[in-house]
């Protein structure tokens, strides 16, 4: 009775014809989707790699700008520090030709 069921029954089912032609076909199919993958991942990576390079070249050109502001800020500092002095010098010769001058006028009086 055994034999009879086995005689009825297919020896292989579709299936399992499916299954095995996918499993002896999987390695093409992986080493292209590797291969589409591995092409994907180098174009975003060039494009991040450009993204960044522009970024950094964003920054230099920024940093080139607030150094020259650095810079101006720097000039100008010394000359409010030179003013300063001419300044100082100035109001120190006025007073002391002011001082003379009071000091004659008390002579003259």
């Amino acid at each position: 009775m055994t034999e009879s069921c086995f005689c009825w029954r297919p020896l292989v089912v579709a299936e399992d014809l499916k299954l095995n032609s996918t499993l002896f076909a999987w390695p093409q199919n992986i080493e292209a989707i590797l291969e589409l993958s591995s092409a994907r991942i180098s174009s975003r990576r060039e494009r991040a790699e450009e993204e960044l390079k522009n970024r950094v070249v964003e920054c230099e050109e920024r940093l080139n700008e607030l150094s020259k502001e650095i810079d101006v800020f720097r000039r100008k500092e010394v000359c409010l520090a030179a003013s300063c002095c001419n300044n100082y010098c100035t109001l120190y010769l006025l007073q002391k030709v002011q001082s003379v001058q009071n000091a004659a006028t008390r002579l003259i009086t």
